[in-house]
């Protein structure tokens, strides 16, 4: 039966060229399946690290023969990367990262159609959540509060005497919330934190130095970290972990920002 497919954001939507040029330069492109079992266990694998649990019979059926045809591994992971599956865990994950609560059924949905239209990411997500008066309330009565509360939940370190006093001048100058939490999102500081949680969770090992510096410059163009996650478990390296059921990664949808405040 034929995979159940829905219309992707553009960023997604164009995302299994890039996935297929940016695995084979920096990870290599996995072999073509020739063992159904492998291949299998490889569905299983993309679906628990993805959206958290086992591919189901029919997923792990038409997955083996697509790829025994010889389809590309691409076209299956870039569309489950950008599944509203995922995408309504993301929802949940953010709401209880960044303002400490589940998300309503009126938030939750709004926010799930927004993930589905052409050009929205999850960092655009997350800076409205970060840029939120709910946000400001939970981090602090000051500016000062809300500019810790920013490094802590996007970076995961105090900020200097000078990092406090530049942003809080800002902030009390009139700075849009919002666009403040998207410099903190997009800075190179971010997006290599991004991409280093992305390799330990999907591959199991540290960053390489040539992966990490691809990786910052997509992501300062693209801002698509789903993008980055489907690239990771196409490639060969993903592929070859998974034949052996016990190294199957469960990896956590939301990161780094989708950790509550004071949490490491």
């Amino acid at each position: 039966m034929p995979l159940p497919t829905r219309p992707l954001r553009r960023s997604l939507a164009v995302g299994a060229t890039v996935v297929a040029v940016v695995v084979a330069l920096v990870l290599g492109v996995a072999p073509a399946g020739a063992d159904p079992r492998t291949d299998a266990a490889y569905a299983d694998a993309a679906h628990r690290s993805l959206v958290g649990r086992p591919a189901t019979a029919q997923e792990s059926a038409a997955w083996v023969a697509h790829i025994g045809a010889g389809g590309s591994r691409g076209s299956l992971v870039v569309p489950l990367a950008g599944s509203e599956e995922l995408e309504a865990q993301l929802v949940e994950a953010e709401y209880q990262g960044i303002l400490g609560r589940s998300a309503d059924a009126g938030g939750g949905a709004f926010w799930l159609d927004y993930l589905q239209r052409p050009g929205a990411t999850l960092r655009s997500f997350e800076a409205r959540l970060l840029g939120s008066p709910e946000f400001a309330r939970r981090a602090g009565p000051t500016s000062e509060d809300l500019v810790v509360a920013l490094y802590d939940v996007i970076l995961r370190r105090a900020p200097s005497d000078a990092d406090v006093t530049y942003w809080t001048g800002r902030i009390d100058g009139g700075a849009n919330p919002v666009i403040v939490a998207r410099g903190f999102l997009g800075s190179r500081e971010a997006r290599a934190l991004d991409v280093r949680l992305a390799y330990e969770g999907f591959l199991g090992r540290a960053v390489d130095a040539g992966g990490l510096a691809l990786w910052i410059d997509r992501l300062g163009a693209t801002g698509d970290e789903q993008l980055l996650w489907a690239s990771l478990v196409v490639s060969r390296e993903y592929y070859d972990k998974v034949p052996a059921a016990d190294r199957a990664r469960t990896v956590p949808v939301a990161v780094p920002v989708s950790l509550a405040l004071g949490q490491g």
